[in-house]
């Protein structure tokens, strides 16, 4: 027995041995051709084989990724396909799969190429050479979120699939688009100036959504603010005197503005005012008695010089390196004299030189119910360092205007923006 267990061990060593040499001498290498085609690795040279990689702004992901977006308007991820390894890597299908919670204008989620403009899907995508081999070594795509007007959460899934050997075959990419939070930005005073009866003059009561979630203002509190006034709400002029329930609601996007036109009939010359109450979902807001409530006094016929600025704060949000963004502030007379600008300055700019200014000559004669346009030019020269949660710290910068009256006291409007890739 024990000799034939040995012959048996024996005839099996000289079969592999046969092997071994019958490889090694009619390939020429160490590596060869298996039966059926697959590369047969052998310890000295292995087979050459292609490995995906897929890099962000922020570094390389690692498949199945998750990724999520909060934005502003629009704003795209740029991906970039990589081939680490040592042969031509294939992508054989670019999926991409997003299913809309509700009826959308803009699709929330979009795959392009690198134009900004082409499907994913209609893209024909070149062989990915290894890094430092001839030929095209990367390719790019972006995933286009846009914010929507809504409060749902957006869900989508792009998958690569390529013939990179194992699991990384389908390279999955799962991205969530969080609705990001409202707030809202709103003068605290509105004040109509003089009106002389029996005329009658409105003044645009400004709501601004400067948070990154659709601002939704459910009713406007008008009871105790005289019925002399008047609320113009989209194409209805509904008297003041009690509470204005807004069906459908007032929905404001992130970065927009709307208007909401109080007027005065001016029964009179004397002095009036009132408060109203806006019912609004920002979550940040509760001291003026209920959640999402923002009181605005409304006053007119008094004081005779008064300027306001629109808006109160400019915002100018994630904006491309090196791109020029402008927006415009409005240098409104609520008073019952001419007002005079005499100097308008940019200062406390942290970097100096990203913000600038465009107006009339000085000095700048505003007249009664008047306003005059200054524009607010930004250009970022670099994307922000950021904080200890993360969060990108603003450039920044603050407008000072001020007037010849000495009863005018001096407008400073905040200003803020980042640079984005």
């Amino acid at each position: 027995m024990c000799s034939l267990r040995a012959a048996s061990w024996s005839f099996l060593a000289c079969l592999i041995l046969a092997q071994c040499t019958n490889m090694d001498t009619s390939a020429g290498v160490d590596a060869s051709t298996g039966g059926d085609g697959a590369c047969v690795p052998s310890l000295s040279e292995p087979c050459a084989v292609p490995h995906i990689m897929v890099i962000t702004s922020s570094g390389a992901l690692k498949s199945p990724a998750k990724q999520t977006v909060v934005a502003s308007g629009s704003q795209d991820l740029e991906l970039t396909v990589t081939n680490t390894g040592t042969a031509p890597l294939l992508i054989k299908q670019l999926l991409f799969d997003y299913v809309a919670p509700v009826p959308e204008s803009t699709s929330a989620f979009a795959c392009l190429g690198s134009d900004g403009v082409m499907p994913c899907a209609q893209i024909k995508w070149p062989e990915i050479a290894p890094s430092g081999q001839p030929g095209t070594t990367s390719v790019k795509l972006a995933i286009r979120y846009v914010q929507q007007a809504d409060a749902y959460e957006r869900h989508a899934e792009l998958r690569i699939v390529t013939n990179t050997p194992g699991a990384l075959s389908e390279f999955r990419v799962d991205f969530t688009g969080k609705t990001g939070a409202p707030k809202l930005q709103v003068e605290d005073v509105l004040d109509l100036g003089f009106v002389k009866a029996p005329a009658t003059a409105g003044q645009a009561l400004t709501i601004h959504n400067v948070g990154d979630g659709a601002l939704i203002v459910s009713a406007i509190d008008a009871s105790a603010l005289s019925k002399a006034f008047l609320l113009t709400i989209g194409a209805n002029a509904i008297p003041a005197g009690a509470l204005i329930p807004l069906n459908p609601p007032l929905s404001v996007a992130p970065g927009q503005l709307v208007d909401v036109m109080v007027i005065d009939k001016a029964a009179d010359d004397l002095p009036h005012d009132g408060d109203l109450i806006l019912q609004t979902n920002d979550p940040s807001l509760g001291a003026d008695g209920g959640p999402g409530w923002k009181r605005v006094h409304v006053k007119v016929n008094e004081g005779p010089a008064c300027v306001k600025a629109i808006p109160s704060e400019i915002v100018f949000g994630g904006t491309k390196v090196g791109n020029a963004v402008k927006q415009q502030l409005v240098l409104k007379s609520c008073g019952s004299v001419d007002v005079h600008v005499t100097s308008v300055a940019v200062i406390d700019a942290a970097p100096v030189g990203v913000f600038a200014l465009q107006l009339q000559p000085l000095p700048l004669t505003i007249g009664v119910n008047a306003q005059v346009s200054v524009h607010v030019t930004y250009t970022p020269t670099t994307t922000p360092k950021t904080d200890a949660a993360g969060s990108p710290i603003p450039d920044a910068a603050n407008f000072i205007v001020q007037f010849a009256e000495p009863a005018v006291p001096t407008v400073k409007v905040p200003c803020s923006g980042f640079g984005v890739p």
